[in-house]
Protein backbone atom coordinates (compact mmCIF):
# COMPACT_ATOMS: atom_id res chain seq x y z
CA UNK A 1 0.00 0.00 0.00
CA UNK A 2 1.60 3.28 -1.07
CA UNK A 3 0.29 6.71 -0.27
CA UNK A 4 1.28 9.74 -2.66
CA UNK A 5 0.94 13.04 -2.02
CA UNK A 6 0.90 15.84 -5.06
CA UNK A 7 -0.14 19.38 -3.87
CA UNK A 8 -3.60 19.36 -3.30
CA UNK A 9 -4.29 15.78 -4.20
CA UNK A 10 -3.59 12.83 -2.25
CA UNK A 11 -4.32 9.12 -4.08
CA UNK A 12 -3.90 5.69 -2.54
CA UNK A 13 -2.85 2.89 -3.91
CA UNK A 14 -3.43 -0.41 -3.44
CA UNK A 15 -2.64 -4.22 -4.26
CA UNK A 16 -4.92 -7.16 -4.52
CA UNK A 17 -5.15 -7.25 0.10
CA UNK A 18 -8.64 -5.89 1.02
CA UNK A 19 -8.41 -2.15 2.48
CA UNK A 20 -9.27 -1.68 6.04
CA UNK A 21 -12.49 -0.30 6.90
CA UNK A 22 -10.37 2.88 8.88
CA UNK A 23 -7.98 3.29 6.11
CA UNK A 24 -11.47 3.73 3.74
CA UNK A 25 -12.92 6.01 6.15
CA UNK A 26 -9.96 8.20 6.31
CA UNK A 27 -9.67 8.26 2.69
CA UNK A 28 -13.35 9.36 2.66
CA UNK A 29 -12.57 11.68 5.08
CA UNK A 30 -9.74 13.34 3.31
CA UNK A 31 -10.54 13.12 -0.04
CA UNK A 32 -7.58 10.52 -0.49
CA UNK A 33 -8.29 8.50 -3.92
CA UNK A 34 -8.21 5.08 -3.80
CA UNK A 35 -6.59 2.50 -6.98
CA UNK A 36 -6.51 -0.76 -6.81
CA UNK A 37 -3.61 -2.08 -8.66
CA UNK A 38 -3.50 -6.19 -8.93
CA UNK A 39 -0.41 -7.87 -8.15
CA UNK A 40 0.51 -9.52 -11.99
CA UNK A 41 3.99 -8.33 -13.63
CA UNK A 42 3.99 -5.63 -16.31
CA UNK A 43 3.22 -2.09 -15.97
CA UNK A 44 -0.29 -1.89 -17.36
CA UNK A 45 -1.06 -2.39 -14.01
CA UNK A 46 -0.52 1.00 -12.96
CA UNK A 47 -3.21 2.06 -15.76
CA UNK A 48 -5.97 3.41 -13.29
CA UNK A 49 -3.32 5.75 -11.63
CA UNK A 50 -1.70 6.94 -14.52
CA UNK A 51 -4.47 7.65 -15.89
CA UNK A 52 -5.55 9.74 -12.83
CA UNK A 53 -2.30 11.44 -12.52
CA UNK A 54 -2.53 12.23 -16.50
CA UNK A 55 -6.21 13.50 -16.01
CA UNK A 56 -5.11 15.34 -13.14
CA UNK A 57 -2.15 17.02 -14.70
CA UNK A 58 -3.76 17.80 -17.94
CA UNK A 59 -7.70 18.58 -16.87
CA UNK A 60 -10.37 16.94 -18.31
CA UNK A 61 -11.13 15.59 -21.72
CA UNK A 62 -12.98 17.86 -24.53
CA UNK A 63 -16.59 16.34 -23.80
CA UNK A 64 -16.24 16.65 -19.64
CA UNK A 65 -14.51 19.98 -20.39
CA UNK A 66 -17.91 20.92 -22.73
CA UNK A 67 -19.88 19.93 -19.73
CA UNK A 68 -18.16 22.22 -17.28
CA UNK A 69 -18.46 25.00 -19.90
CA UNK A 70 -21.97 24.85 -20.22
CA UNK A 71 -22.68 24.53 -16.61
CA UNK A 72 -21.07 27.81 -15.92
CA UNK A 73 -22.70 29.07 -19.09
CA UNK A 74 -26.17 28.04 -19.78
CA UNK A 75 -26.88 29.98 -22.57
CA UNK A 76 -24.26 27.54 -24.60
CA UNK A 77 -26.30 24.36 -23.95
CA UNK A 78 -27.75 25.11 -27.48
CA UNK A 79 -23.79 25.22 -29.17
CA UNK A 80 -22.32 22.62 -26.70
CA UNK A 81 -21.87 20.59 -30.51
CA UNK A 82 -20.08 24.05 -31.32
CA UNK A 83 -18.24 24.11 -28.01
CA UNK A 84 -17.04 20.74 -28.45
CA UNK A 85 -15.52 21.08 -31.26
CA UNK A 86 -13.36 23.77 -30.11
CA UNK A 87 -12.33 22.18 -27.03
CA UNK A 88 -11.83 19.04 -28.70
CA UNK A 89 -9.60 20.58 -31.88
CA UNK A 90 -8.51 23.67 -29.64
CA UNK A 91 -5.39 24.27 -32.03
CA UNK A 92 -7.16 23.68 -35.75
CA UNK A 93 -10.26 25.71 -35.07
CA UNK A 94 -9.15 29.60 -35.16
CA UNK A 95 -11.77 30.59 -37.52
CA UNK A 96 -15.86 29.86 -38.84
CA UNK A 97 -14.57 27.81 -41.89
CA UNK A 98 -12.16 25.65 -39.38
CA UNK A 99 -15.19 25.28 -37.15
CA UNK A 100 -17.37 24.02 -39.81
CA UNK A 101 -14.74 22.04 -41.39
CA UNK A 102 -14.32 19.44 -37.94
CA UNK A 103 -18.23 19.63 -37.07
CA UNK A 104 -19.44 19.47 -40.71
CA UNK A 105 -22.00 21.92 -40.32
CA UNK A 106 -21.79 24.96 -42.76
CA UNK A 107 -20.04 27.93 -42.00
CA UNK A 108 -23.82 30.18 -42.65
CA UNK A 109 -25.62 27.86 -39.91
CA UNK A 110 -22.51 28.07 -37.77
CA UNK A 111 -23.04 32.07 -38.03
CA UNK A 112 -26.52 31.92 -37.82
CA UNK A 113 -26.39 30.09 -34.67
CA UNK A 114 -24.06 32.55 -33.06
CA UNK A 115 -25.91 35.56 -33.98
CA UNK A 116 -28.93 33.47 -31.77
CA UNK A 117 -26.91 34.03 -29.08
CA UNK A 118 -25.90 37.36 -29.47
CA UNK A 119 -22.64 36.72 -31.20
CA UNK A 120 -22.00 39.00 -34.35
CA UNK A 121 -18.63 37.14 -35.36
CA UNK A 122 -18.25 33.42 -34.72
CA UNK A 123 -14.76 34.32 -33.36
CA UNK A 124 -16.28 35.56 -30.01
CA UNK A 125 -17.87 32.85 -29.71
CA UNK A 126 -14.64 31.13 -29.78
CA UNK A 127 -13.29 33.55 -27.84
CA UNK A 128 -16.04 33.35 -25.30
CA UNK A 129 -15.92 29.41 -25.73
CA UNK A 130 -12.05 29.91 -24.64
CA UNK A 131 -11.97 32.15 -21.88
CA UNK A 132 -14.83 30.54 -20.06
CA UNK A 133 -12.93 26.81 -20.40
CA UNK A 134 -9.67 28.43 -19.10
CA UNK A 135 -11.51 29.75 -16.41
CA UNK A 136 -13.15 26.81 -15.50
CA UNK A 137 -9.99 24.37 -15.74
CA UNK A 138 -8.24 27.29 -13.15
CA UNK A 139 -11.18 27.68 -10.58
CA UNK A 140 -12.37 24.16 -10.90
CA UNK A 141 -9.76 21.95 -11.59
CA UNK A 142 -6.86 23.22 -10.81
CA UNK A 143 -4.57 23.31 -12.97
CA UNK A 144 -2.04 26.34 -13.32
CA UNK A 145 -3.47 29.18 -15.65
CA UNK A 146 -0.15 28.61 -18.23
CA UNK A 147 -1.91 24.59 -18.74
CA UNK A 148 -5.10 26.08 -19.05
CA UNK A 149 -4.35 28.19 -21.49
CA UNK A 150 -2.55 25.77 -23.63
CA UNK A 151 -5.06 22.92 -23.44
CA UNK A 152 -7.85 25.56 -24.78
CA UNK A 153 -5.70 26.55 -27.32
CA UNK A 154 -4.28 30.15 -26.21
CA UNK A 155 -0.97 30.75 -27.40
CA UNK A 156 0.01 34.45 -26.83
CA UNK A 157 -2.13 35.86 -23.54
CA UNK A 158 -1.44 39.70 -24.82
CA UNK A 159 -3.28 38.71 -27.68
CA UNK A 160 -5.99 36.71 -26.16
CA UNK A 161 -6.73 39.41 -23.93
CA UNK A 162 -6.85 42.16 -26.77
CA UNK A 163 -9.03 39.63 -28.40
CA UNK A 164 -11.47 39.43 -25.22
CA UNK A 165 -11.48 43.10 -25.29
CA UNK A 166 -12.92 43.14 -29.34
CA UNK A 167 -15.70 40.76 -28.55
CA UNK A 168 -19.01 41.67 -28.96
CA UNK A 169 -20.85 39.76 -25.79
CA UNK A 170 -19.55 39.86 -22.13
CA UNK A 171 -20.10 36.50 -20.61
CA UNK A 172 -18.84 38.08 -17.36
CA UNK A 173 -22.32 39.67 -16.93
CA UNK A 174 -24.22 36.15 -17.43
CA UNK A 175 -21.46 34.68 -15.07
CA UNK A 176 -22.06 36.83 -12.43
CA UNK A 177 -25.67 36.92 -12.54
CA UNK A 178 -25.70 33.25 -12.66
CA UNK A 179 -27.76 32.82 -15.55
Amino acid sequence: MTLAVAGQWSCLVTADCPIDAEWLAIAGAVEIHVFRCPHRNGLNRFEPVVAAVASRLHGPGAHALTGLVTEAQHRLVPLANLVEAVLLHPWDVRHPNDLSRVTGIPTWRIRADCLGLGYRRVEHFLTDVRSLAVRVLVTHEGLPIRLARSQVGISDASNFRRQLARRSYDVTQDLNTGS
